[in-house]
């Protein structure tokens, strides 16, 4: 199973050697919770819910950080507005790396098929994306999720 960090630059290579893939643009030094949708590279020891839903599916899973690919992910069409959260006045301070907010992609070849853009950034989410790129895959999921309950 392909699980890599990449950069945008990659994409046209990516897309033609693989006919499904999951790319995930995540904030730097995201915050890791139980409930959230997080970096799987991050080269943290403990699981969290998206590894336990691609443990046993093929599909190719790629991050970047949405910083570094905001150029490419608005020439896919996703708005700037939830991409990236700007302060609302002066006095608010938000730190630089969680300004641009993440989002899974799930693509079929070059076509970007769905995003947890239009949907939800979270688990299920996740799930549907996977699901709308490949009705197949979702008894993997579901025997995954019985595995893991919690």
């Amino acid at each position: 199973m392909i699980r890599e960090k990449i950069t945008h630059k990659e994409f046209h290579k990516i897309a033609k050697e693989n006919e499904y893939f999951l790319w995930h643009f995540v904030q730097k030094e995201q915050p890791k919770n139980y409930l959230s949708v997080c970096s799987i590279l991050d080269g943290k020891k403990e699981k969290n819910p998206l590894e336990y839903i691609l443990e046993d599916l093929d599909i190719p899973y790629y991050e970047s950080y949405t910083e570094d690919s905001i150029d490419f992910l608005m020439g896919l069409g996703y708005s700037p507005k939830n991409l990236y959260h700007s302060p609302k006045s002066y006095s608010e301070i938000i730190p630089w790396n969680y300004r641009f907010g993440p989002v899974l992609v799930g693509f079929k070849k070059f076509s970007n098929v769905i995003s947890t853009h239009n949907n939800c950034y979270c688990i299920e989410g996740v799930i549907d994306v996977i699901h709308e790129l490949n009705p197949e895959y979702m008894e993997k999921i579901l025997v995954n999720l019985e595995k893991y309950p919690d």
